[in-house]
């Protein structure tokens, strides 16, 4: 796909996620390509971030570590979750 095709799915799609469904590829190319291509000077807006960002990168971290903090203790990432969500200054529309 064209850079210029390119900026035209990114104009017309609400997510960074749907454009990287309907490139096929992984959200983390489709951003990465997005980044690329501002630094190049197209004029492609910032996508605000999903409800599922947060949770997706998270959930890649939780895959790789294999020692200690809350991977050994469920309970307390449970109850550490719950506190930074209630006390978060970010809102989602």
């Amino acid at each position: 796909m064209s850079n210029e095709d390119f900026v035209e799915l990114w104009k017309n799609t609400a997510s960074l996620q749907e454009v990287a469904d309907k490139l096929g590829v992984a959200y983390n190319t489709a951003a990465k390509r997005a980044s690329r291509l501002r630094a190049q000077g197209y004029d492609l807006p910032r996508k605000f971030l999903d409800r599922e960002h947060y949770s997706r990168i998270g959930k890649i971290g939780g895959k790789k570590g294999r020692t200690g903090g809350f991977y050994a203790n469920r309970e307390l990432a449970s109850r550490a979750g719950a506190k930074g969500g209630r006390i978060s200054r970010r809102k989602y529309e």
